[in-house]
């Protein structure tokens, strides 16, 4: 998705940003699941439920704030 569509779908975030965004990995990163067994965040979530995994950059939880970002886990539920 280019930066233009993004920034039509979300004004609110973009008009936000410091910076100059190009790319969606700077907002989320969508990894594929895997069983990480040395790391302790995956001792939350049972690795086998989930196909992806999607991380949402600190630059978005600080515009989100708290709120926001529990709204953006419930629309993801």
């Amino acid at each position: 998705m280019s930066n233009m569509n993004l920034e039509k779908m979300y004004p609110n975030i973009f008009k936000d940003l410091e910076d100059d965004i190009d790319e969606l990995r700077y907002l989320v990163v969508v990894d594929k699941n895997f069983d990480d067994v040395d790391s302790d965040e995956f001792d939350a979530i049972d690795p086998e439920d989930y196909n992806y995994l999607v991380y949402v950059t600190e630059r978005i939880q600080d515009i989100l704030g708290e709120v926001g970002m529990v709204e953006l886990v419930k629309m993801f539920e």
